[in-house]
């Protein structure tokens, strides 16, 4: 066995660093010793150790996604990292990781009936990997070595235009004694005219919405945020000073929120949040049939509203993600329609307005995957290429008959 090692003088404890790696050949030591000195001419500095995969990405969530991304996207990397990843290459070390190593992980989740899981868990270990490179514990990311694995096959697809219309037409209707099917029916014409997701719309309050100018600002998502500990740090033990084992539970509890984001708590874990940057601002117009239908909606409501949401429970509490795709379930089982997810009420938008031979970049910023800043909101001319995009929607889907 060959060793490689080199002197980095003494660390900040006065203690001479040596990082050091081994290789069964001479030849192996030498180019392990030109790494080395490659990396510490890059990052100005060798890792004495390297992690192990598991280690670095409980670091990685802790210190680089939840202190700076959305408490949803940290929730779904937390899930791949802890369900998939960990167990699955967790025990090699980071910089021993092969593409062959998560080509084996992605098979066996195949196995496992979590295809769909796949792409989810690959895109987490790019971005760890991408993170691991910068802090100089892989030269390369693996993971951009191969193809992305497929997701699973699903049933689920799109609402089609005249099922579209079937169902704004279902929850627009009222039941033998008169009563409305749904009291928030306009939620749904809302998501099929405009494709906004689904925390957009539950998160919508009254004072985001000028009716005048016939323009929303949809910055402002409704999430469940968790709640952590906020006693003390956890001991060696695991246990905490509360004596609680759950963050729920603690009697000083707080929420987990990054540092970049605003929120506002409505109940419990249910906040509005957004991300501090004027680039977050999502300004969209209002179609004419979506109009009338929020118009009818502000008016004909009469239940407590203590937090100014547009669509809200009849007590005035938030309606949750859970509760809401329930609803949309029930209704699409009594309308004789396909089961869909709320969030593939985009889906249908946005193929409207491929079919319609939309700008792609007007579709990005429908879609969310653009902004328009504020201060551009009333002048900028996307506001009215994507006022007449929305229009080819309203049309094909004929809401003007649902009025």
């Amino acid at each position: 066995m060959w060793v490689a090692r080199l002197d980095l003088g003494p660390g900040p404890d006065g203690k001479p660093r040596r990082p050091q790696r081994t290789s069964a050949t001479e030849n192996g030591a030498y180019a392990a010793l030109d790494d080395m000195k490659k990396e510490h001419a890059r990052h100005g500095d060798v890792p004495l150790q390297r992690p192990t995969v598991a280690a670095w990405l409980t670091r990685w969530l802790d210190e680089f996604v939840l202190p700076h991304k959305a408490p949803s996207t940290y929730d779904r990397y937390r899930y791949s990292v802890t369900n998939d990843l960990i167990p699955g290459v967790g025990r090699h070390r980071i910089d021993r990781l092969r593409p062959e190593h998560l080509r084996a992980l992605y098979a066996d989740m195949k196995k496992r009936g979590k295809a769909g899981s796949r792409p989810h868990a690959h895109i987490a270990i790019r971005k760890a990997l991408n993170d691991a490179i910068r802090e100089g514990l892989v030269m390369q990311n693996v993971a951009k070595l191969m193809d992305a694995p497929a997701g699973g096959d699903s049933d689920r697809s799109a609402l089609t235009p005249d099922q579209g219309r079937a169902l704004l037409r279902y929850v627009s209707s009222t039941t033998d004694q008169g009563t409305p099917i749904d009291r928030n029916s306009s939620r749904w014409a809302m998501a099929l005219l405009t494709g906004v997701r689904q925390g957009e719309c539950l998160g919508l309050t009254w004072d985001r919405v000028d009716l005048d100018a016939r323009i929303m600002d949809i910055s402002w998502q409704l999430q469940r945020l968790t709640f952590i500990h906020g006693c003390a740090e956890e001991d060696q033990d695991g246990t905490w000073p509360c004596g609680r084992k759950r963050g729920g539970n603690c009697p000083d509890k707080v929420l987990r929120l990054p540092d970049k984001f605003e929120y506002r708590q409505l109940a419990g874990g249910m906040c509005l949040i957004r991300p501090k940057s004027e680039r977050s601002t999502r300004i969209l117009p209002i179609p004419t049939p979506l109009y009338a239908a929020i118009k009818a909606h502000r008016k004909a409501d009469a239940t407590p509203n203590p937090h100014n949401l547009v669509w809200h429970r009849e007590d005035g509490s938030p309606i949750s993600r859970q509760e809401d795709a329930k609803i949309l379930d029930a209704h699409l089982r009594a309308a004789g329609l396909p089961d869909i997810v709320p969030h593939e009420s985009r889906h249908t938008t946005v193929t409207l307005l491929m079919e319609a031979r939309v700008d792609p970049k007007i579709i990005q910023a429908i879609a969310g995957h653009a902004s328009l800043a504020v201060q551009d909101a009333y002048k900028h001319a996307d506001v009215r290429h994507i006022a007449e995009a929305l229009g080819e929607v309203a049309g094909t889907l004929y809401l003007q008959e649902l009025g």
